[in-house]
């Protein structure tokens, strides 16, 4: 791929049709993705508008092919996503919440308390929330990219680190991505939704 054809550029918010769509096709089966259009509109939105939030999308000629979040303040950006955007959360959350109850409920729950899974220690840290690449690009360094430009994004800023969370079990590709890239296993916990995670940090 020639490497001029591809562009990284903040997001704006004519692109979260686009996001919602590669994430739709990067993530099939996640949870999120169940969610559906307005849920995910709501959770994108806010990356968009917080001071904090960091949105990278990646575009090759001329059409967006992948995206990256992420946040340079984790703990006090889900605070004020959540006081800011939970009835709409909730209203989107209906139709789910109608098909399988249980699994909806025990989610949000989990998220309606999540902070970022930062650990006490990791002081001055940016979050990776998630990368998604459409999957016609995959294998062609969009990902990289879009790593990359965060780093850089953030680093610059004076941030001392990065981390990101991702899971152990049936995850390759996502912990090969990330171990080339210079990222180590920090620690290993388990969600209360039963999850085992693994937490990855790269240092300035």
């Amino acid at each position: 791929m020639n490497k001029y054809r591809l562009k990284i550029r903040n997001a704006v918010k004519d692109d979260l049709s686009t996001v919602i769509k590669v994430h739709a096709l990067a993530f099939p089966g996640f949870f999120l993705t169940y969610m559906g259009y307005g849920f995910l509109k709501e959770m994108y939105s806010g990356y968009l508008t917080h001071p904090s939030g960091i949105f990278l999308v990646a575009v090759y000629d001329g059409e967006l092919v992948g995206f990256v979040t992420g946040t340079t303040s984790p703990g006090l950006f889900f605070t004020e996503l959540r006081r800011k955007r939970a009835f709409f959360f909730l209203l989107y959350a209906l139709p789910g919440l109608l098909r399988r109850p249980f699994l909806v409920v025990k989610k949000l729950f989990s998220a309606m308390f999540y902070h970022g899974d930062k650990p006490a220690e990791i002081k001055n840290s940016a979050l990776i929330s998630s990368i998604g690449v459409a999957p016609n690009m995959q294998g062609k360094s969009v990902g990289k990219k879009l790593l990359e430009r965060f780093e850089e994004q953030v680093f610059s800023n004076g941030v001392e680190s990065i981390y990101l969370i991702t899971d152990e079990s049936n995850n390759d590709y996502v912990r090969k991505f990330y171990s080339r890239n210079h990222y180590d296993i920090e620690s290993r916990f388990t969600q209360n939704t039963g999850r085992t995670m693994l937490r990855y940090i790269k240092r300035r």
